[in-house]
């Protein structure tokens, strides 16, 4: 596979990212730079997701105990009534997680 094929599938990982939430932080050209010269996996079929899924994580991730959804790892918890802050949360997570609704078991769902 040459480098523009490459280049060519990173402008359409834009579509599929949430599949590979390894890249999230990663902006194209520093994935490029973390993927091998060669690699035999460039020739096969699905080689090039197999390679986009072994980069590391750049942001730090975990699961979500009520959705199963992988989630930043947060550390802070909004306030309950900060509908900006939780609006961005729940982008991340399944759209029926218990958690949202209840921002953090503070309110009723």
């Amino acid at each position: 596979m040459r480098i523009r094929d490459v280049v060519k599938v990173l402008t359409e990982v834009g579509g599929f990212r949430e599949h590979l939430p390894n890249l999230e932080g990663w902006n194209d050209e520093e994935i490029l730079e973390m993927l091998p010269d060669q690699d035999s996996r460039y020739d096969q079929e699905g080689g090039l997701g197999d390679m986009l899924a072994d980069i590391p994580y750049k942001v730090k991730v975990g699961y979500c105990i009520y959705c199963d959804e992988p989630v930043s790892d947060e550390t802070e918890i909004p306030a309950a009534d900060d509908d900006v802050r939780w609006g961005e949360i729940a982008a991340q997570h399944y759209v029926d997680c218990e958690w949202i609704h209840t921002r953090a078991h503070r309110r009723d769902p």
